[in-house]
């Protein structure tokens, strides 16, 4: 064998090696993260959401509050409108005080995508791992749908170096519409009542009820 032969397969060899090692880093390093968040019971923080359209070149910045409990979730939005969503194991209410208005939804799978401790035990076992990015203070994977789990192209989750806690989610569905969170001000594992959870709609106020089983006695 040739000395340029023999250094090209060498080079071959390293790189191979160093794709093995690398993946297996951040096999290890993303497992860390994960198992770090499926601790997590209550979650509480500050967002600032992105929602893009870019079929109508559409983008909203909006900003509130987060608190999740297993499925059960709470935002808050401050900024530029009050609003609310809560969301329990029997449906999905959507709030809209300023216009006097209501959506009563099923509760809906991807409530657990907020959830740190559900996206990380179950939503990702969906999904398959397709790169990953480092910062000086985060490490970001994308991830991308399965056949099981086909509702999305990909979804990036940040989580940061110093807490393991999660910092950014941005999921892209199929069409490519994306919605995004930025998260800060993170409060963990802290009692919360699960009465936060579930809202009465007020007596002025006009509902929508898009329950499906709802749709079927009518």
């Amino acid at each position: 064998m040739s000395k340029l032969k023999f250094k090209i397969l060498l080079a071959l060899i390293i790189l191979v090696v160093f794709a093995y090692f690398q993946t297996s880093f951040a096999d290890s390093i993303l497992e860390n993260f994960l198992q770090r968040n499926k601790k997590i019971k209550t979650f509480q923080v500050d967002f600032e959401q992105r929602n893009y359209w870019p079929e109508m070149e559409i983008e909203k910045i909006s900003y509130g509050k987060l608190i999740t409990k297993e499925s059960n979730i709470r935002l808050e939005y401050s900024n530029p409108n009050n609003q609310l969503m809560v969301g329990n194991e029997n449906e999905l209410i959507f709030y809209f005080p300023e216009e006097k208005q209501a959506i009563i939804q099923n509760s809906n799978y991807w409530q657990a995508l907020l959830s740190p401790k559900l996206l990380c035990e179950k939503y990702l076992n969906y999904c398959i791992l397709d790169s990953t990015f480092v910062s000086k203070n985060s490490y970001v994977f994308k991830f991308l749908s399965t056949d099981e789990m086909n509702d999305f192209s990909e979804i990036a989750i940040q989580f940061s170096k110093s807490d393991s806690l999660i910092i950014f989610f941005e999921y892209k569905d199929k069409y490519d519409n994306v919605v995004g969170f930025k998260f800060s001000n993170h409060i963990i594992n802290q009692q919360i009542p699960d009465s936060i959870f579930y809202f009465e709609i007020p007596d002025s106020v006009n509902v929508l009820d898009q329950r499906i089983y709802k749709q079927k006695e009518k």
